[in-house]
């Protein structure tokens, strides 16, 4: 009964279509990869991993004995390079890569299976986190689009019954499925029966179906509320990336930031986010990254603690920051605060990697969109006031009244808070006719 609801109500929204016996149930992912490298890999076998990627994972190769070989990931996923050619199996998590969130597009996951096709490799696909899209629909699953049954798909069921009862599943080729099969009999003979048929019938009358559209709606508010407070409270001084969904951030701070002393100093003031040290295989990592995720704070503290964290991180990084007192350019004030602003458009980069303009109407009108996956509009209103510059959005920003002095460098703007403090550059695209 649980293979039926997986086959017919799970694997299809993935693209995938699967017979029976192509499809395996786990009791969780974990078991699963377990399976999977206990089938595929010992001392002979050399696979591709994500640089940072899934440390269990890692470690589990290494267990059987496997060379690794490291896949830097950029904005697009993991790269596809002459290096795969030294690999007999790849492991990738293209939805949302763990642990950046990045997902994989559409070229360079054609890009991976023409490659495992020229090099003769084994796709290990781990799909944990498929049903996190937030920003469109999401990509096809690699299986979906393997035409030579290459890709070995593992993914699992969320745990909405009770946190004990973890379902996974791996979807292959029909002899693979049989000897994983076998292998699993040598652990346990199968999965609790009592849990399989339980959250069979949790899917068959659409329990799981309306609780996941629950929390991906309550997840979707948290992951927006973020993404907003991150934007208005460090805005030139961290980058989470182009993602499009998951359920957290990987962010990157000013370079001279050390993220393990940060998690320990926002632990202090009660706010907790994850350093990613364990995520790298090499020692070299980058120690001005951190994690947040949304999972496990409700949406109206999401504000405040990000808000409270920029205070700590402009603490940490304050000797490096450009002060209004030594910053490079022109302060500007009064009528030449005034004309510089009037009618003109103006470009930044939101932290998430889409750009946004904004034009400065005569009349004290405020226009602004962002590109990206969605666009976004919004309006409101500006003005000059004491030798500042003050405006008030209509959504964005929380609605809040903000001035900042103006500093102008070339044909770039610069704004510094009451406290003289760097807050945002912006670049002078031109004037409004």
């Amino acid at each position: 009964m649980l293979l039926d609801e997986i086959r017919t109500k799970i694997l299809p929204r993935r693209g995938i279509q699967a017979s029976k016996d192509e499809i395996l149930i786990t009791v969780g992912s974990q078991q699963a990869l377990y399976l999977v490298a206990e089938l595929f890999v010992d001392k002979s076998v050399t696979v591709a991993v994500e640089e940072p990627g899934y440390p269990e994972m890692r470690e589990l190769l290494l267990q059987r004995g496997a060379s690794l070989r490291y896949q830097d990931v950029d904005n697009n996923g993991m790269v596809v390079n002459d290096t795969l050619n030294e690999c007999n199996a790849v492991y990738v998590t293209p939805s949302h890569q763990t642990p950046t969130s990045v997902t994989m597009s559409m070229e360079r996951r054609d890009q991976l299976l023409k490659k495992a096709q020229e090099q003769d490799l084994i796709i290990i696909e781990d799909d944990f986190e498929f049903e996190s899209n937030f920003l469109g629909q999401p990509h096809p699953a690699l299986r979906s689009l393997d035409t030579e049954n290459r890709v070995v798909y593992i993914s699992c069921l969320s745990k909405v019954l009770a946190s004990g009862i973890q379902m996974g599943f791996v979807v292959a080729e029909a002899s693979v499925i049989l000897e994983l099969k076998k292998l699993r009999k040598l652990m346990l003979r199968n999965p609790p029966l009592n849990n399989q048929r339980a959250v069979a019938y949790f899917l068959s009358l659409g329990y799981y179906d309306a609780y996941m559209m629950q929390l991906h709606k309550l997840f979707f508010e948290r992951w927006l509320s973020l993404r907003e407070a991150l934007n208005i409270y460090l805005p030139n001084c961290v980058d989470t990336g182009p993602i499009q969904g998951g359920t957290a951030y990987w962010i990157t701070g000013p370079k001279e930031l050390d993220g393990e002393h940060l998690r320990e100093q926002a632990a202090a003031k009660g706010i907790l986010i994850e350093p990613v040290k364990r995520y790298f295989a090499k020692s070299d990592y980058p120690e001005n990254c951190f994690r947040m995720g949304i999972t496990s704070i409700p949406n109206e503290r999401i504000q405040i603690g990000v808000k409270k964290l920029a205070d700590l991180i402009h603490q940490l990084t304050e000797e490096f920051e450009e002060k209004l007192t030594n910053a490079k350019g022109r302060l500007l004030t009064g009528e030449k605060l005034k004309q510089a602003l009037t009618n003109v458009r103006l470009e930044c980069q939101m932290v998430y990697g889409v750009p946004c303009t904004i034009d400065l109407l005569a009349d004290g009108t405020m226009l602004s969109h962002t590109g990206g996956k969605d666009d976004e509009y919004d309006s409101g209103h500006w003005w000059i006031e004491g030798g500042k510059y003050y405006r008030k959005w209509d959504l964005w920003g929380y609605g809040e009244e903000k001035c900042f002095y103006v500093v102008q460098d070339g044909e770039q703007m610069k704004w510094f808070d009451q406290n003289y403090c760097f807050v945002r550059e912006l670049d002078i695209i031109g004037e409004i006719t």
